[in-house]
């Protein structure tokens, strides 16, 4: 499996938001955060790089897309990178699909 910096830095924000919305203690958060950088060592990293952020913009100004700046930038480095995209998010998925970029959906 790969995990994406921006995966990480997505996770640590859905995090501190459910902290700030008392969604989770402290003690919650931080476990959490050391669980998900367990599984990040664990996994191979993808850095996202020039071509990506181009690819990115692509798939934005692709208006039926829907994608949002960070929404887009995962598809257009799966499809660099040659691999499935693995999400809960069903416009992600949907996005993808429409690239012929492989989307796992994740129930």
């Amino acid at each position: 499996m790969i995990v994406s910096d921006l995966v990480r830095l997505e996770f640590s924000a859905f995090v501190s938001r459910a902290v700030r919305t008392k969604r989770f203690d402290s003690d919650q958060a931080a476990l959490a955060l050391k669980s998900f950088d367990e599984l990040h060592k664990s996994c191979d990293s993808l850095e996202h790089t020039l071509r990506d952020f181009s690819r990115a913009d692509e798939l934005i100004r692709e208006f039926a897309t829907k994608l949002g700046a960070a929404d887009a930038l995962h598809p257009a480095s799966v499809l660099a990178a040659d691999i499935s995209l693995l999400t809960l998010d069903t416009r992600l998925q949907d996005a993808a699909r429409s690239k012929a970029i492989a989307a796992i959906a994740v129930r």
